[in-house]
């Protein structure tokens, strides 16, 4: 089974901000066409498809044109919710207005379980909506941990976690701030295999008690196809994980 990944889009009508060409696009449009297409099999995003305007008008309309682009990949499309996302609109209205399916759910493919996770909530396990958050403080609520330990109890079939902010660094301003709770979660099901995130624009991995978490590059930087970051997934029957890097992340 083959999921094409991205992360961290950012998309936004405005100019280049140090190495974010927010309005580069159609450039990135391509770059996910060209090699997410021939496999034929899944994607996903990694959060923060927008980069956020003044207005609740102006990411509608900006993730419209996000989702017309990626409506066209030829296969299923999953979302997670980044905090860019939320800047001016609520989970509710990213949610009705592109491809994403809930706030967290989880879905068996081929011998596989994946659960797609959401770290946008407040400490008081309010969620992130409208700007009314601090990006730096982000959490996994109490009844999303309750969710996730059942989820993961009932399944036996390897397991892939998609998230936005990071699950492998709380002291990091990029991490999820309750995530020793989250990994301990994940290491006592003993079917996590690995953990796919974005949020902090760079490539990183690290292995924590077996389990594989990948810090993917955002799509935003550089400017280019050659310089897009994007990667495909591969995973095998025998529970192996290849991935490969496309552009900045080429090789990884």
């Amino acid at each position: 089974m083959k999921i094409g990944i991205v992360t961290d889009v950012h998309y936004a009508d405005k100019g280049t901000l140090g190495n974010q060409y927010y309005r580069d696009f159609s450039v990135e449009n391509e770059c996910s066409g060209r090699h997410f297409q021939p496999a034929k099999t899944r994607f996903c995003g990694l959060g923060d498809l927008i980069d956020g305007h003044a207005s609740t008008e102006a990411d509608l309309k900006t993730l419209s044109i996000v989702e017309t682009a990626f409506s066209r990949f030829n296969g299923v499309r999953h979302y997670v919710l980044g905090n860019h996302d939320l800047l001016k609109l609520t989970k509710d209205q990213f949610i009705e207005h592109c491809g994403a399916k809930k706030p967290y759910y989880s879905f068996d493919r081929q011998g596989y379980h994946f659960a797609v996770l959401n770290a946008c909530f407040n400490q008081d396990n309010s969620d992130y909506k409208a700007g009314n958050f601090n990006w730096t403080e982000a959490y996994v609520s109490k009844k999303e941990l309750a969710w996730l330990e059942t989820d993961l109890q009932q399944t036996s079939h390897p397991t892939v976690i998609f998230t936005h902010q990071r699950l492998d660094d709380e002291d990091s301003p990029y991490g999820v701030k309750n995530a020793p709770v989250v990994r301990n979660i994940l290491q006592q099901s003993q079917v996590v295999i690995a953990v796919f995130q974005g949020h902090n624009h760079i490539w990183d991995y690290r292995s924590i008690y077996g389990i594989h978490y990948f810090s993917l590059l955002a799509l935003v930087e550089g400017a280019g196809l050659e310089n897009k970051a994007y990667s495909i997934l591969s995973l095998h029957r025998d529970r192996r994980i290849v991935l490969e890097g496309k552009g900045a992340n080429s090789p990884f």
